[in-house]
């Protein structure tokens, strides 16, 4: 069928166990609304030799939070593509709203 996908809990684990040839640059970070910066920030840090784009799937995360995660993305040249940073703001606004958010 193929070889397993490797998961680890972790960047730092992720890039220190993995050979440098097998390194990522794309990441997908999966984090609840208050651990959402944190990972970030660490993905960066431990990804900085080869992290190119990093796809963040969370909710609920303030507009300021969601404007420091584009500026370290930035900083560290590393693309989040816009329509995952959009669905981050439109799901908190329409649940301030008060609109029930499912996905």
């Amino acid at each position: 069928t193929g070889k397993p996908v490797p998961v680890f809990a972790t960047c730092e684990d992720m890039y220190a166990k993995l050979p440098a040839s097998k390194a990522p640059n794309k990441i997908i970070i999966y984090s609840p609304p208050g651990a959402v910066y944190c990972d970030v920030k660490m993905a960066l840090e431990h990804g900085k030799e080869h992290l190119k784009t990093l796809f963040i799937i969370t909710e609920h995360v303030s507009i300021e939070v969601t404007a420091k995660i584009r500026r370290l993305c930035d900083d560290a040249n590393v693309d989040v593509p816009a329509a995952v940073l959009i669905v981050m703001a439109v799901a908190l606004f329409l649940d301030l709203e008060g609109y029930k958010i499912d996905f």
